[in-house]
């Protein structure tokens, strides 16, 4: 008993007290910065999945489903994507939110972005020459999302070229290709889509109806008329041809309507698609 009494007022045991103390005071200053550091500074996001919808009459779609991993709400305003291609980098800016899409701390969440038309100049084609915006986020691709006056870089691969990323965009050594959404009927559209027809028909009450819907007239190899809608219950049309005579007459004949009862619109989205 006396020799631990007397270990202990050795200075020995002194300076290990002390030692000791000092550690315990550093860890816990060490735990108090990070905590400060995820709580107010820290804005890191991840990437869990990307997502592509593709719609014959309504466009394409792109979702990214993100978890926040700081301690705070993370408010996205921008979205876009630096795509590295045949050694130049491309800046396609997805969405544009007016009101920001709020990212909850520790949560995942799913960005929707509005469909597009297409995105012209894009320079990634499929095996049919068609643009393969599936390709969009792959190894050579970076995510930004603008946060206020910060941008959050998200490597959605672990080899994607985030450090040339950056310092293409700080420069403005990149292409910006510019995402291009037309619509009709209050709904973006996809290039295919080339004319809109409307036809009148009488109700059992002998009201006049309206009956509207989107036509693509290259469908099946490029000579049939292929409608959202259906009309009568018809939605496809064989041999209408590609101007708003030949359609019309193609719907008279199939429907049995008189041709003054039937409007088409041919559309031009500007794009050549």
């Amino acid at each position: 008993m006396q020799f631990l009494i007397h270990a202990i007022k050795s200075d020995g045991f002194t300076a290990f007290a002390t030692l000791w103390g000092l550690i315990g005071d550093a860890a816990v200053l060490a735990l108090t910065i990070y905590t400060l550091h995820i709580t107010a500074f820290s804005r890191k996001l991840k990437l869990i999945s990307p997502s592509f919808g593709h719609s014959i009459f309504y466009g394409t779609r792109i979702a990214l489903t993100v978890m926040n991993k700081s301690l705070h709400a993370i408010p996205a305003q921008k979205v876009f994507v630096m795509k590295l291609y045949e050694g130049r980098f491309y800046h396609i800016e997805l969405a544009k939110f007016s009101d920001p899409v709020s990212i909850d701390s520790w949560s995942i969440k799913k960005i929707e972005m509005e469909p597009f038309t297409a995105i012209e100049d894009w320079p990634v084609k499929n095996y049919d020459g068609y643009p393969d915006y599936d390709s969009m986020i792959t190894p050579d691709a970076v995510i930004g999302i603008i946060s206020g006056k910060d941008i959050i870089w998200i490597k959605p691969y672990k080899k994607a070229p985030l450090r040339d990323a950056k310092k293409a965009y700080k420069n403005h050594t990149y292409q910006r290709v510019s995402v291009y959404r037309h619509e009709m009927d209050g709904r973006v559209v996809s290039p295919a889509v080339d004319c809109h027809v409307t036809v009148k028909v009488k109700d059992i009450n002998g009201q006049n109806v309206l009956l509207t819907a989107l036509g693509i007239s290259t469908f099946n190899g490029g000579e049939d008329l292929y409608l959202n809608n259906a009309i009568l219950g018809f939605n496809v049309f064989d041999d209408a041809g590609h101007t708003e005579k030949s359609i019309r007459k193609a719907l008279a004949g199939t429907l049995g309507i008189d041709k003054e009862n039937i409007y088409v619109e041919m559309v031009d989205n500007g794009l050549g698609l």
